[in-house]
């Protein structure tokens, strides 16, 4: 006997199928939003067509097709470093100097993308590897290249001007690499710092010394002879005024001066804590200062 079939409404497989739709609109929706970051440059990259397209330039949101990936490339400041400080890119660089010193440039490129131009710069480097793969190498050939006519001391007393011309010359290079596709802009070179080597190091300090010790000579010679010169002018002045004194006396006392010129001057000893010892009532021939011990 057969049975009777059940049949279902249209309406309701309609229905179904727009919740599955509607699902699966929310799932692609999902997968598909996309946010680009502020100072960021948006590559939307499609495996299935082998395209890219873009850039995005954040802060920014969008839809993309479930397949396809986001790949954001930063295009503010930059940063290429050679020191021998932890975390640096490279070690510092070696430089001879025109007198054959070899120092070593511890130094810091800075440069900017520009996100126009982004496009093509990710197209030619894919992982984004120009620093290490082109942009090193063109650096230690113009460094090299504008180091090499300065002495081991212009480094130090020409240290703008030569800063100046490796950041000039690099600007003018990495704009014509082709493959950069003109987007390093606003390149900007920092000297942080340049060592010397030990050998020098040691020379210039004995050297220093040696100087040091023939300026402490000279200004012992000069103080020497200031004290010389002081006390000579002092014991002019002292017998400019003696022979003024000696003067006066002439004019008031005439022949009898030497006697009063004497008493004055014991006068001065008496004030001064001297004893003077007379003797038969005529002039003194003895005088013990006050200080000293009279020994028989």
């Amino acid at each position: 006997m057969n049975q009777p079939r059940m049949e279902v409404p249209r309406a309701f497989g309609l229905i179904v199928l727009l919740v599955i739709v509607l699902i699966g609109g929310v799932f692609a929706v999902f997968l598909g939003l996309y946010s680009i970051p502020t100072s960021q440059a948006g590559i939307i990259v499609d495996p299935v067509s082998k395209g890219l397209s873009g850039p995005v330039i954040g802060p920014a949101y969008g839809l993309k097709w479930p397949w396809q990936s986001i790949v954001t490339v930063p295009y503010t400041v930059n940063f290429l470093t050679m020191s021998d400080d932890k975390g640096a890119d490279y070690p510092a660089f070696s430089c001879f100097t025109s007198d054959r010193i070899d120092v070593l440039m511890s130094l810091t490129i800075r440069y900017e993308i520009d996100p126009t131009k982004v496009l093509n710069l990710y197209r030619n480097y894919p992982t984004q590897n120009w620093e290490y793969s082109t942009m090193h190498s063109i650096s230690q050939q113009i460094i090299k290249t504008d180091t090499k006519d300065y002495t081991w001391t212009e480094y130090s007393t020409k240290r703008d001007e030569i800063a100046t011309k490796i950041q000039n010359d690099l600007q003018t290079a990495f704009t014509a690499e082709s493959t950069f596709a003109g987007a390093i802009t606003n390149v900007e070179f920092n000297m942080n710092n340049v060592k010397y080597p030990d050998v020098l190091i040691a020379e210039l300090e004995k050297t220093t010394a040696a100087q040091q010790s023939i300026v402490t000579a000279s200004n012992q010679r000069q103080a020497t002879l200031i004290n010389a010169n002081a006390t000579a002018l002092s014991q002019i002045i002292q017998a400019e005024g003696q022979a003024k004194s000696i003067e006066t006396i002439k004019a008031e006392f005439g022949d009898q001066w030497p006697l009063y010129y004497t008493m004055s001057q014991l006068n001065n000893i008496a004030e001064k804590g001297g004893i003077v010892i007379w003797s038969n009532g005529q002039v003194p021939n003895v005088v013990i200062p006050q200080n000293q011990t009279k020994t028989k």
